[in-house]
C-alpha cells in the first residue's frame, strides 16, 4: 500500500486487483501478466546536461518488484515542479518482466554528458535537478493538483523540497546525484526518505540484468532430528520487506538452545525480516544436566568520577540446571591490548539461575558500597576497555588472546584485541556490560550477547533467573507444571515456562486482581514437552497498568496459578 502524505491508495489497488482477476478469468490478459502490480519508480534524475552532469538527459527509471510480468501499455510517468500542480506526462508501452527495469529518457540539457543506455520510452519533460515530484500512473490522463491521489497512481516520489511525497521526500538531488531506490529497487516502505539514497546516476533499461525481489529462507536443524522449525507463513518465497515468524520445537528428549545465521539469540519464537535470502540454524541439545557458568556483568568504573559504586566488579551467573562448584576456579583480567593477566581465585558453589558477585579494586573517589560480595579480589578493571576470562583453574593465562587452558568464558569489551567473535560496546564510569536475558544469552559473540546499561551488581542473594536451557535430567516429564514467571516484578517482557506431561488442550492466561482475562498466551492442543511463552504487557485495552496479576495454566482436570507484580 502506498501513501501520499497521509492519504493511502489501498482502495485503488484493491479495485484494480479485482478488475484484473475478472479480466484474467475472461481471457483478456495473458496468464503471465498481472493487472495490478507492485510497480515502483526506482530512479529519478533531473541533472542531465547540466554542469558536471555524467549524462546528457534527465531520466526516470521504473522497476517491477513483483513476481509476474506487467504490461505498462497505456501507462505514463508524470512530473511536476516541487510546489506545482501542473503535471507533464510521458506515455509508456510494453511488458516489464518480474525483476525488470524500464528506462524513460526525458529532455536533454544544454551541456555535455554521455548518452543514456537505450531508453525504453522517450519524453520531453524538463526535470529540476534538486527537487520535484514524479508519479507512475496506470493511465495517460494528466494528474491535477499539487498532491494528487487516486487517478491510477501506482507510485509517487517527491525529492528535495517537494510538497508531496510518500510520507517524506527523499533528500535533495543534484547534477551528479540521482535518487535511487534501495535494494536494487526492492525497498518499498512507503517513505521516500527511507526508501531512496542519493548516489551517482546508474540508469538501467530493459536490457539490464533482472533483479528478483522474491527471497527464500533456508532452515537447518542442528543436530539433525533434534527438533523442527515452523515458518509462518510457510511459502516457497517471500516478497522483499515481508516478515516471517520462526518457532523452534524440540523433539522428545531435547531442548532448544539458540539461533545462528541470519537470526542470532535465544528468543523463541522470533520474527525475521525478509530483505534478502536468509539462512538460519536452529540449535538444540539433549536434555540432561548442564554446567553453564558464564560472565554476566563487567564494571570497571568503581570510584571514578560520577561512579555509582566505589569498587569495580565482575559478576558470574549459572545459566545451567545443576549446582556448579567453582572452588579452584579464577577470573582473570588483562588490559585491552595487554598480555599480562591478573587473577582472583574463587571459592564456592553457584546454584542454578543464581549470580555470584566478585568485588575488585576500589577507586579513589566516591560511590556506594556493592551488595555483599561473594568473593573479594584486587584487580583494577578498566572502565572503558579490557578482557575478562573465567577459567576453571588458577593458572595465569599466557598471551593476549588465550584459548584452551581451562577457559570457560571470555568477554572482551570496548576497543580490545580479543573477544568471542566481536567485543561489546565501550563502557564508562556509569555503565556496565550486561549479558542479555538476565545472563541467559550465549551465542559466542560478545557484541550480540551483551548490552551496556547502568551498573546493577547481583550477588548470591539475588532472586534466581531461569533460562531456556533449564531442563530435567532424563527424557520424560512426569507431570504438568507451571514455573514462577520471571522476572518478578516485571516492567518489560515476562517469560512463562510450563511443562506438559502428555498432549493436552490447554489455556495459558493472564488475569487481573478481579479475575478478568487480560491476555491469552496459549490456547489450543499442544504436544508433550517444555514450552515458554512471553507476555509483553499488552492487554485488550492497551498496556497493562502497574499492579498484581496472575498467570493461570488450565490443563485437563486441574489448573496452576502464579502471581506476578507489574511495574510501569
Amino acid at each position: 500500500m502506498h501513501c501520499v502524505g497521509k492519504v493511502c491508495r489501498s482502495a485503488f489497488r484493491f479495485s484494480s486487483l479485482v478488475a484484473g482477476i475478472l479480466l484474467l478469468n475472461a481471457g483478456a490478459l495473458p496468464p503471465a501478466v498481472q493487472a495490478a502490480s507492485p510497480m515502483v519508480i526506482s530512479q529519478v534524475y533531473g541533472g542531465g546536461g547540466n554542469a558536471g552532469a555524467p549524462y546528457h538527459n534527465d531520466y526516470i527509471e521504473i522497476f517491477n518488484r513483483g513476481s509476474v510480468a506487467v504490461d505498462v501499455t497505456g501507462w505514463s510517468v508524470q512530473y511536476a515542479a516541487a510546489a506545482s500542480g501542473s503535471w507533464s506526462a510521458t506515455a509508456l508501452s510494453g511488458v516489464i518482466p518480474a525483476g525488470g527495469y524500464y528506462l524513460v529518457q526525458e529532455v536533454a540539457g544544454a551541456g555535455g554528458g554521455a548518452s543514456l543506455p537505450t531508453p525504453d520510452a522517450t519524453g520531453s519533460i524538463s526535470m529540476n535537478a534538486t527537487m520535484g515530484k514524479v508519479a507512475l500512473v496506470s493511465s495517460i490522463t494528466i494528474l491535477t493538483g499539487t498532491c494528487p491521489t487516486g487517478g491510477g497512481i501506482e507510485d509517487l516520489v517527491g525529492y528535495g523540497a517537494a510538497n508531496c511525497s510518500e510520507t517524506s521526500p527523499t533528500g535533495s538531488l543534484s547534477n551528479t546525484n540521482a535518487g535511487i531506490r534501495n535494494s536494487e529497487g526492492c525497498e518499498d516502505t512507503d517513505s521516500n526518505l527511507a526508501d531512496f539514497t542519493a548516489a551517482a546516476p546508474l540508469p538501467r533499461n530493459s536490457a539490464s540484468a533482472l533483479h528478483s525481489c522474491q527471497h527464500v529462507i533456508g532452515i537447518t536443524v542442528d543436530p539433525l532430528g533434534s527438533g523442527s522449525v515452523a515458518i509462518v507463513p510457510d511459502q516457497p518465497s517471500y516478497t522483499h520487506g515481508s516478515s516471517v515468524q520462526l518457532t523452534a520445537t524440540p523433539t522428545l528428549g531435547n531442548h532448544f538452545v539458540n539461533w545462528t545465521g541470519d537470526v542470532i539469540g535465544s528468543t523463541n519464537p522470533v520474527s525475521l525480516l525478509m530483505n534478502g535470502d536468509k539462512s538460519v540454524v536452529a540449535h538444540f541439545a539433549t536434555n540432561g544436566p548442564a554446567s553453564l557458568v558464564v560472565i554476566s556483568q563487567i564494571y570497571g568504573g568503581g570510584g571514578n568520577t560520577g561512579a555509582p559504586y566505589h569498587n569495580d566488579y565482575i559478576e558470574l551467573y549459572n545459566r545451567g540446571n545443576v549446582d556448579v562448584d567453582i572452588t579452584g576456579w579464577s577470573v582473570q583480567y588483562a588490559a585491552n591490548t595487554g598480555d599480562t593477566w591478573f587473577s582472583t581465585n574463587l571459592i564456592g558453589v553457584i546454584a542454578p539461575g543464581k549470580y555470584f558477585l566478585i568485588q575488585e579494586r576500589e577507586g579513589a573517589g566516591g560511590g556506594a558500597s556493592l551488595p555483599a560480595p561473594d568473593m573479594i579480589g584486587d584487580i583494577a578493571v578498566s572502565a572503558i576497555t579490557g578482557k575478562v576470562v573465567l577459567v576453571d583453574n588458577t593458572v595465569l593465562l599466557i598471551g593476549g588472546c588465550p584459548s584452551g587452558g581451562g577457559v570457560r568464558d571470555f568477554v572482551g569489551y570496548g576497543a580490545t584485541d580479543c573477544s568471542e567473535t566481536s567485543p561489546t560496546a565501550g563502557l564508562d564510569n556509569l555503565t556496565a556490560a550486561f549479558r542479555n536475558s538476565g545472563g541467559c544469552d550465549d551465542t559466542e559473540n560478545n557484541l550480540l550477547d551483551f548490552s551496556s546499561a547502568a551498573s546493577a551488581p547481583r550477588n548470591s542473594s539475588t532472586p534466581f533467573n531461569m533460562c531456556a536451557v533449564w531442563v530435567e535430567v532424563g527424557d520424560r516429564i512426569s507431570e504438568f507444571s507451571l514455573e514462577n514467571a520471571v522476572p518478578n516484578p516485571v516492567s518489560g517482557a515476562l517469560r512463562v515456562r510450563y511443562a506438559l506431561a502428555r498432549e493436552a488442550r490447554i489455556r495459558l492466561e493472564v488475569l487481573d486482581i478481579q479475575g478478568r482475562v487480560v491476555a491469552t498466551l496459549a490456547n489450543g492442543t499442544f504436544p508433550p514437552g517444555r514450552r515458554e511463552a512471553t507476555w509483553t504487557g499488552a492487554a485488550s485495552g492497551g498496556m497493562a497498568r502497574s499492579g498484581m496479576y496472575f498467570i493461570r495454566l488450565q490443563v485437563p482436570g486441574t489448573s496452576f496459578v502464579r502471581r506476578v507484580a507489574v511495574t510501569r
